[in-house]
């Protein structure tokens, strides 16, 4: 018989099902065929068996378990480089046995040109070059590189060069942004909003009826119009099986008046305010918004860029596909226009999230414009009835037109970063009111003065804070914002932050009557430096 194919493997996916893979060309004996699977050298008559040994067609291999889906075999011809056959002087010419052992050496042939086609070699077109690859001796421990004239020379590592050890084997060949971060204990990527988790509302977790421009934890309510709503923290949010991440808290606006009819000037939004230092690193490429959100109404909504000083908007537009249904949207905005943006303590930019916008305050998405706008063109009225809802979760707000791979925020890093815009004394789950608690208050001693004149202590803040806070004060045990001396079990009055500062400020008060050196006084406060 011929050898009149020149094909030497054979390659194939498994798919589960499959468990006979063709060979096609001629194999002397069952042990002249090896096979893969991906990448593991497979036991002959314990993985598979071999069908069609010594057919010029070739046959078939059977496994024994059909391959997984997606697993590779590769089949590869491996004929012994040996010669069986024998020449018995004065016998009739052996034809049939002659005609094997050529084609055998034809076999050998292309199992050689299977390894050099597998092999690194140098284009024929060019002129000949010794590449012999230097000594054992020479080479050892050393780089292989080529010399001037191309051929192969070893090289010691340039200077400054180490190996890369286990730790940082493993750094090089992750790819997962996380993980990388996990294997340097590297802080969690920019976020430009603080708390996107809304885990810590320090001043409050219900906002009921709010009006325009009233603060809701660092959130503000921006409202024109006769809708009424409350802003609230809400554990209503995406399973950690949507979101990839554990999230306990949202932002719930709670619509319990509603505006059919929505004129050119009404809005509706919730606004949070970006302070220059976060907003500086931003500046300079695009960005990115990411967050969660469930809506009552659906429909096209917004989320929109803005500061009037100086006067500069961008409008991004989304989505709402399934009513009261958790959906992953991700809006990305051009870079900003080089303008003279805040970049220190002072606001840098506002990011609204529209739930109504009147046409006066809509233009098309994607475009840094000035003048006031506030949502994108076709802006739904998600306030139009009083059963609406709608809700944020798991903000992300970062440069670069990349996805962030998500993960929970930090939660102490996440109220140190709110500390730097509200602080108190009360423990963080603790509504600032009068007369409610002792706990957590700010305690002394007096040291000094008493029964007339003026007494005192310094406080110090958690953090330092965005400028000179704003300071209220609230009685410990009573319904007034005096400290109360717990040895009389009478207030003081006339409070006042005195010297305050980014870092501390000094309380000063009028004693009771019966004050006495030694006396211990207690006072809650609150520092308020939001924007």
């Amino acid at each position: 018989m011929t050898v009149s194919i020149e094909t030497t493997r054979w390659e194939y996916a498994g798919d589960g099902t499959t468990t006979v893979f063709p060979y096609t060309n001629r194999i002397f004996a069952e042990g002249d065929l090896r096979v893969y699977a991906d990448g593991t050298l497979q036991s002959l008559n314990a993985s598979y068996s071999i069908t069609g040994a010594g057919s010029a067609s070739g046959g078939n291999v059977v496994f024994m378990v059909a391959p997984a889906d997606g697993v590779t075999i590769v089949m590869v011809r491996n004929v012994p480089q040996t010669q069986e056959t024998d020449y018995v002087e004065n016998d009739t010419f052996p034809a049939e046995s002659h005609e094997t052992a050529l084609d055998k050496l034809t076999v050998l042939v292309q199992q050689l040109q299977d390894e050099l086609d597998r092999a690194m070699k140098v284009p024929e077109s060019e002129v000949l070059l010794d590449m012999t690859l230097p000594a054992l001796t020479v080479r050892a421990s050393q780089y292989l590189g080529f010399d001037s004239n191309s051929q192969p020379v070893s090289y010691a590592a340039p200077a400054g060069t180490t190996s890369l050890s286990t730790f940082g084997a493993l750094l090089a060949v992750t790819a997962d942004a996380d993980a990388a971060r996990s294997i340097l204990k590297s802080p969690e990527p920019l976020n430009a909003v603080v708390d996107g988790d809304f885990d810590w509302w320090l001043d409050g977790t219900s906002f009921t009826g709010v009006g325009d421009h009233q603060k809701c934890g660092l959130w503000t309510a921006r409202k024109n119009g006769t809708w009424v709503a409350d802003f609230k923290q809400s554990s209503d949010v995406p399973t950690a099986t949507e979101a990839g991440f554990l999230l306990n808290h949202s932002l719930h606006v709670d619509v319990t008046t509603g505006q059919p009819s929505f004129g050119a000037t009404n809005l509706a939004a919730a606004v949070y305010a970006i302070e220059g230092y976060r907003w500086a690193a931003l500046l300079g490429a695009s960005i990115t918004v990411e967050f969660w959100v469930k809506a009552t109404k659906t429909g096209t909504y917004s989320v929109s860029i803005f500061n009037a000083s100086p006067n500069q908007a961008v409008s991004g537009s989304y989505t709402i596909n399934a009513a009261g249904t958790w959906e992953r949207k991700i809006v990305t905005f051009p870079q900003p226009p080089v303008v003279a943006w805040a970049t220190d303590h002072n606001k840098g930019a506002e990011l609204w999230f529209a739930l109504a916008m009147g046409t006066a305050y809509q233009a098309a998405p994607g475009v840094w414009a000035g003048g006031t706008v506030l949502a994108a063109a076709g802006q739904a009225n998600g306030v139009d009835d009083a059963a609406n809802d709608f809700r944020i979760a798991g903000l992300r707000m970062h440069p670069g037109t990349a996805v962030m791979s998500m993960r929970r925020q930090n939660p102490s890093q996440a109220l140190r970063d709110w500390q730097r815009y509200f602080a108190k004394s009360f423990s963080p789950g603790t509504v600032p009111a009068q007369g409610t608690t002792s706990s957590g208050a700010h305690l002394w001693h007096i040291t000094r003065g008493g029964g007339g004149g003026v007494v005192g202590d310094t406080i110090r803040l958690p953090v330092s804070m965005r400028t000179t806070p704003t300071v209220t004060f609230f009685n410990t045990t009573n319904a007034n914002a005096n400290p109360h001396n717990y040895d009389t079990a009478v207030d003081m009055t006339s409070p006042s932050a005195q010297n305050s500062s980014e870092s501390l400020f000094r309380l000063q008060a009028i004693p009771d009557a019966g004050a006495v050196v030694g006396h211990l006084v207690g006072i809650h406060w609150t520092a308020d430096a939001r924007m």
